[in-house]
């Protein structure tokens, strides 16, 4: 897709976001809750990583919806529009949360990741964006054809344990394949991102 090249911030905030996303998820699995400040200070990093995990999407579709209406805009901005819709988020969060904890469950892996990049990301998009709900839902099921190939290829690279040997070499396989994976997730996150945008990029252009 053109939107995304050409665009050096997009992709830096995209893999470096969800890298602190999940660096703050992780972290707060590790805080000790065993004295009072352990639990104020895992109730804050908690806040932190939720919110986070919100509106980094949110803010995502926002910045590709303004750059495919030719009218740039800067990530603040971006930010700022996403956190405008935050009864909104917290709604599609606690849905999204929910149903990820029921595929991860219930359902093996290889469902459980293509569900949330394909399914549960896109439909962000259908909560926050404005513009006709069928042309939202159009949209929405194309991203899901973007979203989910990637995400089955992605985790498939990082389920795949080649037959090396020696641990310098099961190392470096490790590395490169969580490292692939995650190019390829976020690729597929930005296609299918890009493609869930389009209606509020039309909005956009169609009102100015």
């Amino acid at each position: 897709m053109r939107v995304l090249r050409g665009r050096p911030s997009l992709w830096l905030v995209t893999l470096g976001g969800w890298l602190v996303a999940g660096a703050l998820a992780l972290g707060w699995f590790w805080i000790p809750d065993s004295s009072a400040a352990g639990v104020v200070w895992s109730g804050v990093q908690f806040l932190a990583a939720a919110a986070w995990l919100l509106l980094l999407p949110a803010a995502t579709l926002y910045y590709l919806a303004g750059a495919q209406a030719g009218g740039e805009i800067s990530w603040r901005e971006a930010l700022a529009r996403a956190a405008k819709q935050a009864p909104r988020l917290l709604l599609w969060g606690a849905l999204a949360a929910a149903l990820a904890w029921y595929a991860g469950a219930r359902a093996p892996a290889w469902v459980a990741a293509p569900l949330t990049l394909g399914i549960v990301l896109p439909s962000l998009a259908l909560v926050t964006l404005p513009g006709p709900l069928r042309e939202r839902g159009v949209r929405f099921v194309q991203a899901m054809v973007l979203g989910i190939p990637a995400a089955l290829a992605a985790w498939a690279l990082w389920s795949w344990r080649p037959a090396v040997t020696g641990l310098g070499w099961e190392i470096a396989s490790l590395l490169l394949r969580a490292g692939l994976a995650y190019v390829i997730a976020a690729a597929g996150w930005l296609m299918a991102a890009a493609r869930a945008a389009a209606p509020l990029a039309a909005t956009r252009a169609e009102s100015s």
